[in-house]
């Protein structure tokens, strides 16, 4: 499911996002390093990683639900940490209860 909804039009499949593994309550996702996703000074925009934390997520809870429901976000708090350079983004998320 969680490939399926990523690679629907929209956001995440704009922006590139590639589901690199999925089981029941674990996700890891990838962006690639583009520049149209970054701020100016060549680092991932934050609304980019905040996105890509969303999905995985998200992702990751509706692994855990039964088959043909789906999770949604209702809060979202990110902290950055200091900047790094690299050529991709990624983002692996477990669900907690």
């Amino acid at each position: 499911m969680v490939r399926k909804v990523t690679a629907r039009p929209g956001y995440t499949s704009a922006v590139g996002t590639k589901v690199l593994f999925a089981e029941p309550g674990e996700v890891h996702m990838e962006l690639e390093h583009r520049q149209d996703l970054l701020q100016f000074s060549g680092f991932f925009h934050g609304g980019v990683i905040s996105g890509l934390a969303d999905h995985a997520a998200g992702g990751a809870v509706t692994t855990a639900l039964s088959p043909g429901k789906i999770a949604v976000t209702i809060d979202l708090h990110v902290i950055f940490s200091p900047l790094q350079e690299g050529s991709e983004s990624s983002q692996k998320q477990e669900r907690f209860k």
